[in-house]
């Protein structure tokens, strides 16, 4: 009897699963057959002719829609792979390059002043401590920035090594 329920268990979790795949679909990233180029803004990009096999794009971040080069900056109009990668960005989601790529007014401009003054990319936090705790600051409260560490107190000579 235990057999019989189990085995009727694993056939409607089978079946359960099966219906809520045919309803909802599983996500599916882009993958072409075939090269493409895109035509974003007015601009023509030859970039899928060589890229067409990349997959796993979010709806918002589909190559056919916002094209390459708005986040990978380069060289859209190139068909030689050295001259299209020049000032390439290869990931465009680095605090070093937002600037340029994801915190552009075209885009996710609203975001990149909070994230470059968040606590996780100041280190505010161990950065006050740690000037606190060498006696350099006498609160816990101040805001510091880990890119303004100076060379003239000792808590931030502690800091870089």
């Amino acid at each position: 009897m235990n057999r019989f329920r189990i085995s009727v268990f694993i056939f409607v979790l089978f079946v359960s699963g099966f219906l809520i795949y045919l309803y909802w679909g599983l996500p599916t990233g882009i993958k072409s057959s075939k090269p493409f180029t895109s035509n974003i803004l007015g601009q023509e990009e030859s970039c899928m002719t060589c890229h067409a096999e990349m997959t796993g794009f979010a709806p918002s971040h589909n190559p056919q829609v916002i094209g390459c080069t708005p986040c990978h900056l380069g060289n859209p109009n190139e068909d030689d792979k050295d001259l299209s990668h020049q000032n390439m960005v290869l990931v465009p989601g680095n605090l070093s390059n937002a600037d340029q790529t994801c915190g552009t007014v075209n885009c996710h401009h609203e975001l990149l002043n909070r994230i470059e003054n968040s606590l996780m990319n100041t280190m505010s936090g161990a950065v006050t401590v740690n000037r606190f705790f060498f006696g350099d600051s006498e609160v816990l409260s101040a805001h510091a920035n880990v890119r303004e560490l100076t060379n003239d107190i000792p808590s931030d000579d502690h800091f870089r090594h």
